[in-house]
């Protein structure tokens, strides 16, 4: 049947299975594509679709800005774009890009370019797709009527072909019978990027030949989101996004229900559908309905990509009356934190996932005490990255020894529970983005006219977000000057200020300011050296961009 939006749920909901998210050293990729591979053919992630639209043809795999498609839709239209693509004779090696606006067109031509052995990477615009700085692309995907999107393009790359599609392909697919099995072969590669831990792009390959491996691999425990048969809301996360890559490839292997929505006012529809489960950054939840008489009584929200505070989460879950999980996870990592939201502790301090292996070390890679502030490392397994594709420097600093290290602080308490205390690293989390440090600390040194200054994420006890500003120097800033940066960072609450003599720094010639010390010294501060200069309301504007960068 067709998905309705009056539904009434089933009273018994399947056990939770999380999707695994893996990736393979994009310079071994020829050693795995010649490697033994397992028997995908009846697996592979496109003959599940297949099977579903002959299993339940009407049955709702997506739902796009109020737009429904049937598994039949899905599978018909892959298998249209596969017949035009596999005449079009791309090119075999190196990467297929493909740009479009429509999450739902970006799936089907990532689908079908993955089913015929192609790699693919995803992006919105030309101006994402060249900031990645792609050495192996070989080809453009697509639609003609997108015609600034290939002039750019071809400019940029003359000698790069762009190959394009009509959005006629879709028409009338949903008349035809569902295409048959598609023969054993191997599975496309994908890349995603984060701003992870440096703040400027990052690749990372996810290994197609073993995307169902993965997918089942992870039934076994962790991390329960995305059941068979849910109804998952990913916003308007797209294919760029290890979190939604991750989930909606899971979604449509067991059958489920994906919705995306890409217009400005989501949060009216969000509730026209039953919606099982969803995935937020925090500054997304201030923007859902006060009318919740459509929803879902057994809505698991879960949030990632930045921390809620106590009182933010008391808010969001009483409003919203569903279960509020937390997740500490990352792109390149499995989730080794999670905690349902039962009392304010729990947004702050995270228990282990059921299989996670990770630990808390000081500078020489030492395990510390429980109590004691040290960098979380967590265990590189199968499935998932070991390094950023075409950055060795990166690659050296975070994948080591086959760990980790995402660059947060963390502590361990006696009974487990892990707390992040904050970053050390060279990015700054506004609001479940993550933004470059270095360029930000230059625009607070000019608008707070002082030489030299260190910023900091943190959070006070209570789990409320601070903007931790240390500054070298005699002086703190004048209350007018603090008060324009308040102006300009509202996503932050709270400001502290610590003023220090002098940064340490290192002694190699460089000079570098050693920020882990800094942040050291300034936790450390006696309260005379530090002061609370803003004490204002969140302010979560919307920022439709925003989520391309997660």
């Amino acid at each position: 049947m067709a998905l309705r939006r009056a539904r009434k749920l089933r009273e018994v909901r399947p056990s939770r299975r999380a999707i695994v998210q893996f990736a393979w050293d994009w310079s071994k990729k020829e050693r795995l594509a010649n490697s033994a591979q397992p028997n995908i053919g009846a697996l592979m992630l496109v003959n599940r679709i297949y099977e579903h639209a002959r299993a339940a043809p009407d049955k709702t795999a997506v739902v796009n800005s109020g737009e429904e498609f049937s598994y039949r839709h899905l599978a018909n239209s892959i298998e249209a774009v596969r017949n035009h693509l596999s005449r079009a004779r791309l090119p075999k090696t190196g990467v297929i890009a493909n740009i479009t606006s429509n999450l739902y067109h970006d799936w089907v031509l990532l689908l079908a370019l993955r089913s015929l052995g192609h790699t693919t990477i995803s992006a919105t615009s030309w101006q994402v797709l060249d900031g990645l700085h792609m050495r192996d692309l070989t080809g453009l995907v697509c639609f003609s009527h997108q015609a600034d999107t290939i002039e750019t393009f071809r400019q940029a790359m003359p000698d790069c072909p762009v190959f394009e599609l009509s959005t006629r392909l879709f028409a009338n697919v949903s008349g035809l019978a569902v295409p048959p099995a598609l023969p054993d072969a191997p599975f496309g590669d994908h890349i995603t990027f984060t701003s992870g831990t440096t703040g400027d792009y990052k690749k990372v390959l996810y290994s197609g030949n073993e995307l169902i491996a993965g997918i089942e691999h992870n039934r076994l425990g962790q991390f329960a989101l995305f059941p068979p048969g849910g109804i998952i809301h990913m916003l308007n996360f797209g294919p760029w996004t290890a979190a939604a890559y991750i989930a909606i490839l899971g979604c449509w292997y067991f059958g489920s229900t994906v919705i995306f929505d890409q217009r400005s006012d989501w949060p009216k529809y969000f509730f026209d559908y039953p919606v099982t489960d969803t995935f937020f950054v925090p500054d997304l939840l201030k923007h859902l309905p006060a009318d919740l008489s459509k929803r879902n009584p057994d809505l698991l929200v879960v949030v990632s990509g930045g921390f809620l505070d106590a009182q933010a989460a008391r808010s969001v879950s009483e409003q919203l009356n569903c279960r509020l999980l937390f997740a500490y996870g990352g792109t390149e990592f499995r989730i080794p934190l999670e905690q349902q939201f039962e009392k304010d502790e729990d947004v702050i301090w995270l228990s282990p996932s059921a299989g996670s292996d990770f630990e808390i070390v000081d500078s020489s890679d030492q395990p510390v005490e429980p109590g004691v502030e040290g960098l979380i490392r967590i265990r590189c397994v199968t499935f998932f990255p070991r390094e950023y594709i075409d950055d060795p420097e990166t690659t050296a600093k975070h994948f080591r020894d086959g760990w980790f290290y995402p660059g947060d602080l963390a502590v361990q308490r006696e009974d487990g529970r892990v707390r992040i205390v904050g970053r050390v690293d060279d990015v700054l989390n506004l609001a479940g983005r993550k933004i470059a440090i270095e360029p930000f600390e230059r625009a607070t040194s000019e608008l707070l006219n002082v030489s030299s200054l260190c910023v900091f994420n943190q959070q006070d006890g209570d789990g409320n977000e601070v903007l931790l500003v240390v500054i070298e120097g005699e002086r703190l800033p004048d209350a007018t000057r603090r008060e324009a940066l308040a102006a300009k960072v509202r996503q932050f609450p709270r400001i502290r200020y610590v003023r220090l003599d002098s940064f340490p720094r290192g002694t190699n010639g460089m000079m570098k300011v050693n920020r882990r010390k800094v942040l050291e010294l300034a936790k450390a501060s006696p309260a005379e050296q530090s002061e609370i200069v803003a004490e204002i309301a969140p302010v979560f504007p919307v920022d439709r961009s925003g989520s391309e960068r997660l």
